[in-house]
């Protein structure tokens, strides 16, 4: 804990907890920039994050505590997409239903490889 006075926000932040709360939003704003880079490197686009960070101060007597919290928002990990039909009986399908199938049989002669 130091003794100096906070005139500054960013005195204050690294000070609260001992300063173990500006190490851990430090490795966050590193591990949020770290997943935007890679994010626009694999799929390209546009991506966004985000970081809140929350002081609460309580004031008891003379004395003043502060608690902080933070929370980030990552962008969402692209997904694949599955596609389906949806049949009369409201079931999905991979199938077009509406698309007729065609008789196709397997064919199981071989034949022998010529030689020119």
């Amino acid at each position: 804990m130091s003794n100096a006075e906070h005139k500054s926000f960013s005195t204050l932040i690294a000070d609260i907890e001992d300063g173990r709360i500006h190490d851990e939003l430090t490795d966050v704003v590193t591990k949020i920039v770290e997943e935007l880079v890679d994010r626009q490197q694999n799929q390209g686009g546009k991506h966004k994050a985000k970081l809140s960070i929350e002081l609460n101060f309580i004031l008891e007597g003379r004395t003043i505590d502060i608690t902080a919290a933070y929370k980030e928002t990552l962008p969402k990990k692209a997904r694949s997409r599955s596609t389906y039909f949806a049949t009369d009986d409201f079931e999905l399908t991979r199938n077009d239903p509406l698309q007729r199938s065609l008789p196709l049989q397997e064919v199981t002669t071989r034949t022998a490889v010529r030689t020119a």
